[in-house]
């Protein structure tokens, strides 16, 4: 049995890893890219995958799922939201790299190639692969039909069960319930390392805080822009603002308004699905180029993708607000990768476009709406699971590192593989 590592070690972006069991079977869990590095791939497979499964759809996840058909025909697999919002995204990223001249690393024909091949399984529901393999999903508690995979392989004859954390959160949030590991005996585990080595604060008086900021703003006059995921952030702050009975226009634009409506189609992978129903009832879409130049100068709230300010139409508004009123601002709600705009914004108040640098002026704020497991929730997920072997993937070198230090002292067998490394368990 053999661990390829094909990306997100010691890196935040393209997670990519090939399990190849005694039965013959290559099992590539995800392949995401770099949407921030030009759309950087994973490296390439030893060995053609005869199936890929998908833990959830974040690109930096399923950003790159047709690569592996371009010259090969493997099964794929992933829950039903997962698969119709990874359409949306790689529909989405191909336009986008046309029209920014980035390189694309599949062509359109290599997408619906994928697509054509995915077979959607629900949570629990064990699947057989071929040679006596087989994997189950379990709720990651990330986004909307993020997965935890257990592989049952076997190895020597013995069976060997192989846990694949994909990123997950221990902690309920409006849309999501807490996480926890199978209840079966895991014998190595693939773990996300995100927030090593930091903590959340409590999520209640997160959205309390965002809250009263965002209104505290509008009282102000001022026009609020919340860059933000597509993918479940965007719903998650439109349920926070209309919990809290905000008195002024929230505006919904950009990628966020399909991902949404596939959201609205899957009610038993939602928590407080009727509120959320109720938050996108409120919500004004912004559908064309006159009504962003005109709610850009009033007091009210913009939801706007892209999450990290690296294009889409948050960039436009916060250049325009930027000119604007003082009492403008903008809030950021999730993690800020090192080299993206957002963390630009974060750490030098500056963001990067096509015209230069540009020094942002209004007010800033941030604010950790996380949806990855902190500090302790990762070394408390690793105790329950109690694996023989970790392996700490996702996270900056620094994350990786400290949580395998961390599961070590806690008397664990425990590193933090490189990419391009090959494991033989």
């Amino acid at each position: 049995m053999k661990l390829s590592c094909l990306g997100a070690c010691r890196e935040i972006g393209r997670s990519s890893f090939l399990l190849e069991d005694d039965a013959g079977q290559s099992i590539l869990l995800d392949c995401g890219i770099k949407q921030w590095k030009q759309n950087l791939p994973p490296l390439e497979p030893p060995r053609k995958p005869t199936a890929v499964i998908l833990s959830h759809s974040h690109l930096d996840h399923c950003g790159g799922l047709p690569i592996p058909f371009k010259h090969g025909n493997p099964s794929l697999f992933c829950t039903p939201p997962s698969a119709e919002i990874a359409e949306v995204l790689l529909e989405d990223t191909l336009k986008i790299a046309r029209q920014e001249n980035i390189p694309a690393s599949y062509s359109k024909a290599d997408m619906k190639k994928a697509l054509t091949a995915v077979s959607v399984i629900p949570f629990e529901k064990e699947t057989k692969l071929e040679g006596g393999t087989s994997f189950e999903f379990f709720d990651a508690g990330h986004i909307t039909g993020s997965s935890q995979v257990l592989l049952r392989c076997k190895k020597n004859g013995k069976r060997f069960n192989f846990l694949y954390s994909g990123d997950f959160n221990t902690r309920q949030t409006q849309l999501q319930e807490s996480a926890s590991p199978p209840a079966e005996k895991i014998d190595c585990l693939l773990v996300e390392s995100t927030y090593a080595g930091r903590e959340h604060p409590p999520r209640q008086r997160v959205e309390k805080e965002f809250a009263q900021a965002v209104q505290d703003a509008v009282d102000d006059g001022g026009t609020v822009l919340v860059p933000c995921f597509a993918v479940e952030r965007t719903a998650e702050i439109l349920m926070v603002l209309n919990r809290a009975s905000l008195s002024a226009p929230v505006y919904l634009d950009g990628l966020g308004q399909r991902i949404c409506g596939i959201m609205r189609g899957h009610p038993d992978y939602v928590r407080n699905y009727d509120a959320m129903l109720a938050s996108f009832e409120r919500a004004r879409f912004v559908e064309d180029r006159p009504t962003r130049r005109k709610i850009a100068e009033e007091p009210c709230v913009i939801i706007a993708t892209a999450g990290m300010l690296e294009g889409g139409p948050a960039l436009d508004y916060l250049q325009k607000i930027n000119e604007g009123k003082r009492s403008n601002a903008v809030f950021l709600t999730g993690y800020q990768v090192k080299g993206t705009n957002g963390n630009r914004l974060a750490t030098e108040g500056k963001i990067k476009t096509k015209k230069g640098t540009v020094a942002i002026n209004i007010a800033l704020k941030q604010f950790d709406f996380s949806a990855h497991a902190a500090h302790a929730d990762l070394v408390e997920y690793v105790k329950e699971a109690n694996p023989g072997k970790v392996f700490c993937v996702h996270g900056d070198q620094d994350a990786c590192q400290t949580l395998a230090q961390a599961l070590a002292e806690e008397g664990f067998d425990a590193q933090a593989p490189e990419n391009g490394q090959e494991i033989r368990q």
